[in-house]
């Protein structure tokens, strides 16, 4: 019981770290890839905000589902498979909203 998380930590956690990955990953590729013309301009304020809401909703799900308990191992690794491709999923789509609304 030491390493239980006690209160609403346990589900925040999870949420506020696919939020951190997220933006990191989007600082990172926007210091490599953007134009420094825009960056100046404030043009990437949407983005700063859909990405890292979708990487904290994809850390709920990721939590959500590896709290269930399967008696099929399979069907476990399939469980976290499908939720990291669906946090992917969903930072990219944000990404991708981002992206366009720059116009």
């Amino acid at each position: 019981m030491r390493n239980q998380p006690n209160g609403n930590f346990g589900t925040w956690k999870p949420v506020i770290i696919g939020g951190l990955v997220a933006f990191i990953l989007l600082t990172i590729t926007l210091a490599l890839l953007a134009d420094p013309k825009k960056a100046e301009d404030g043009q990437f304020f949407l983005s700063f905000i859909f990405v890292p809401v979708a990487g904290g909703l994809g850390g709920l799900i990721y939590s959500f589902l590896n709290k269930l308990n399967f008696e099929n191992q399979q069907l476990s690794i399939f469980t976290n498979f499908f939720s990291v491709l669906l946090y992917l999923f969903l930072v990219i789509m944000a990404f991708t909203i981002g992206m366009e609304s720059l116009g």
